[in-house]
């Protein structure tokens, strides 16, 4: 990851920038596996953004900020789901995306949990698959506002507190939020 990406918790500041990162990252890097009709169901012009806020902060959200502007975000559910993970496109190919994981995966181990959940786009399956994670069902028609926008669940066996050793403790404590 560049040295100027930072990764801290997530404030009810950053619910705009997270939406635009979102946004971003599905209208344009999703067009590369998606319709645009399908991207426009996926991320809509018309959120409600005190709903959108919400759900950052009741998820453990961390956030990577460059040169103080938000480019990606990951959320860490209660129990246990990367419920999302986005990159702005600007920021594409910098190691965000993998640091963002390892932080939430990391998080993860600290809460004690055994392993990680998430509902991969077809964008994000190749990314999560190098970094260990396995394919457990193929969901080719799941819908998002009348739009089939095919994904994956996949997981995440975490090691247990005994064995986690050196890979966690590089990455020091997450984030608090």
């Amino acid at each position: 990851m560049n040295a100027d990406v930072v990764l801290r918790a997530y404030a009810p500041a950053d619910a705009a920038a997270t939406y635009g990162v979102f946004r971003a990252a599905v209208r344009r890097t999703a067009l590369s596996h998606y319709t645009e009709a399908q991207v426009e169901a996926w991320a809509p012009d018309d959120v409600n953004l005190d709903r959108w806020a919400r759900r950052r902060a009741e998820a453990w959200t961390v956030v990577a900020v460059d040169d103080d502007r938000v480019v990606g975000f990951a959320d860490l559910t209660d129990g246990g789901e990367l419920d999302m993970l986005f990159v702005h496109p600007d920021a594409a190919r910098r190691g965000v995306a993998h640091a963002l994981v390892a932080t939430v995966t990391a998080e993860a181990s600290r809460r004690g949990l055994r392993r990680v959940d998430v509902r991969a786009s077809r964008v994000l399956q190749p990314l999560l698959e190098r970094l260990g994670f396995v394919v457990d069902v193929d969901r080719p028609g799941n819908r998002t506002r009348g739009e089939v926008l095919a994904n994956a669940a996949m997981h995440l066996d975490l090691p247990s507190l005994c064995n986690t050793g050196a890979s966690a403790s590089r990455l020091g404590r997450p984030p608090a939020s």
